[in-house]
């Protein structure tokens, strides 16, 4: 009989690459949803409800947009975006990139 005493006990090492795995997180196009870097360029998104979702960093160059009440696009890439009839309420637009916009 081999001694398997220490095999299946939890180790820093094990648990930090368990802990990464675990921990990712996957976009969604969601109330509320963590977007965050994700690139969207091109896409049309306005039958979309984006209500607080996280697109900071998001590269939405010339997307179409409507529904972005309190959505965080801190230095997101708006770069000609379609924005008619959007809504902002409430949203973070700091360091956003809106040219042509």
């Amino acid at each position: 009989m081999i001694p398997l005493a220490g095999c299946l006990d939890e180790d820093e090492t094990n648990n930090t690459v368990e802990d990464e795995t675990n921990n990712t997180v996957e976009c969604e196009l969601v109330p509320y949803g963590h977007c965050s870097g994700e690139d969207f360029s091109g896409q049309d998104l306005s039958e979309l409800n984006l209500t607080g979702i996280d697109l900071s960093y998001a590269n939405l160059s010339g997307a179409t947009l409507t529904n972005l009440n309190y959505a965080d696009l801190t230095g997101a890439n708006l770069d000609s975006a379609i924005l008619d009839d959007a809504e902002l309420e409430g949203a973070v637009l700091t360091g956003a990139y809106l040219y042509y916009a």
